[in-house]
Formats: structure tokens, C-alpha cells, sequence
């Protein structure tokens, strides 16, 4: 989505009077692991966090101060799930950077390969 604080706004308007609207997002640490742009999707509009003072992403948004903002919403409920996550994997070591930016690096040589729709290349990686 481009316009994150417009289209969280016009899926509450779609909400019944005491209905509920369910959001759930990825945590841009656990995900996106503080790489930007991102290397899983590079059509990546924006990172969500919740309650972070500060963001390693220019495009980071708090679900709860975006909630907080909708007319009549309440939050019941706001957690990060992140049982079993190894954070051992966030560290930055060279050899992380290193596994990083061969991804990046194929994701890219992906990418070209469809937007060319090479003979042979069926999209399965």
C-alpha cells in the first residue's frame, strides 16, 4: 500500500458499528532484521513496529499510535509475536551482512530474470 494512514482509515470506515478490524503486520526487526530496503520484497512501502521510540526505517510506522488516530477505535489487544524467533540471527557480523547481501543480490538477478520473462524461467526458485 502506499498511503499506509489513508488505507488503515477507509478499512475502518468499512467496520460495522462494534465490529472489530484485525491488523496484522510483520515486526520490521523480526522480519526485515534492520535491512532496508528490504531484501525479502523489494516492493516494500513501509515497516511496521509497535510502540518503538525509534526505527532504523525512514518509512516505519507504530500500530498503535496508527489506531490511536482512527475515531472511535480502541485497541483490545497488542502484542509482538515472537516465540521461537532466534535473535541470535540479528546480530550484525560480517558474515550476516555478507549472507544479507547475497540475498539482496539474488533477489535483484530474480527480479531482472521475470521482468525480461527469459525463455525457460518459470518463476520457481
Amino acid at each position: 500500500m502506499k498511503n499506509v494512514k489513508i488505507a488503515l482509515c477507509n478499512w475502518w470506515g468499512l467496520v460495522k458499528p462494534g465490529g472489530y478490524l484485525v491488523i496484522v503486520v510483520p515486526d520490521e526487526d523480526l522480519y526485515e532484521q534492520g535491512i532496508g530496503p528490504s531484501i525479502f520484497n523489494s516492493d516494500h512501502k513501509a515497516t511496521f513496529n509497535l510502540r518503538k521510540l525509534k526505527s532504523w526505517s525512514p518509512v516505519s510506522y507504530d500500530i498503535q499510535a496508527l489506531v490511536g488516530a482512527l475515531p472511535g477505535a480502541e485497541i483490545i489487544e497488542a502484542r509482538l509475536q515472537h516465540e521461537g524467533y532466534d535473535r541470535r540471527l540479528m546480530q550484525r557480523t560480517r558474515w550476516g551482512q555478507f549472507l544479507f547481501r547475497l540475498g539482496l543480490l539474488r533477489q535483484r538477478a530474480f527480479g531482472r530474470m521475470l521482468r525480461t520473462r527469459l525463455s525457460g524461467y518459470d518463476g520457481v526458485y
